[in-house]
């Protein structure tokens, strides 16, 4: 059975993701980070702009899919960081037991 984007024959399912999306699956990654995070030395414009540029997206996946849009946030949000030193002192203990 062959697939078809277009008129493109797919051969892989990265191929079929990347002409499905309009861009390469490997940028996806890096185009995400550096939408949410930037890059060093960001100018204030810039860095509103981007971050404008993700609400905005957010805002899009929110009307196409909110479950979608709910999972985004959630992995967005801040996460609990555990200190180095918390973790040496667990290590120690557990090699002391």
């Amino acid at each position: 059975m062959r697939t078809y984007v277009g008129d493109q024959e797919v051969a892989t399912a990265s191929e079929f993701a990347e002409l499905a999306c309009a861009f390469e699956v490997e940028s996806f990654h890096e185009f995400i980070e550096e939408l949410l995070f930037g890059r060093p030395g960001e100018s204030s414009p810039a860095r509103a702009a981007r971050l404008q540029a993700a609400r905005d997206i957010l805002a899009d996946l929110e009307e196409e899919s909110p479950e979608l849009a709910a999972y985004a946030v959630r992995l967005l949000g801040p996460a609990p960081l555990v200190r180095r030193r918390m973790l040496r002192r667990q290590a120690w203990l557990e090699a002391a037991a």
